[in-house]
């Protein structure tokens, strides 16, 4: 493994940084999602999740690859329906705009960014997003 604070030849990132965006982007190749680079420690994605597309933002941010989505828009569900299943699932969390937005977000320090626990990551907000969304959609029906 490479000294994390040496900087990585092309990128310009932190050796540690590089390493998990590598893993990042191997682990979408492998499950067939196309990302996009918004910078070279920042990818965007878009999945169908109960019906809609989820715009899921990675990056690397102070030690963390870290991912976040809006699950659900202002009024589709009530934050405080998903409280008791914040915790429920490793990696995933809910979070909640002024606006009454839902958010799902995921952190994995940059050390353990293995493809196993990226794939881990991305699955746990992936699933933490269907759960909000299938929750608004049983309220509005």
């Amino acid at each position: 493994m490479t000294s994390p604070n040496r900087m990585t030849p092309g990128s310009g990132l932190p050796a540690d940084a590089a390493e998990a965006i590598d893993v990042l982007d191997a682990v979408l190749a492998e499950s067939g999602i196309s990302a996009r680079q918004l910078a070279a420690d920042h990818r965007g994605l878009s999945v169908e999740v109960s019906g809609w597309p989820l715009d899921i933002g990675v990056s690397v941010q102070d030690g963390f690859l870290r991912a976040q989505a809006q699950a659900c828009g202002h009024g589709q569900v009530d934050p405080h329906d998903l409280l008791h299943d914040h915790r429920k699932r490793a990696f995933a969390k809910f979070t909640h705009a002024d606006g009454g937005a839902v958010w799902v977000e995921a952190d994995l320090p940059l050390v353990a960014a293995t493809a196993e626990l990226v794939d881990a990551m991305l699955g746990a907000l992936i699933e933490a997003a269907g759960l909000a969304r299938e929750r608004a959609k049983r309220t509005s029906g």
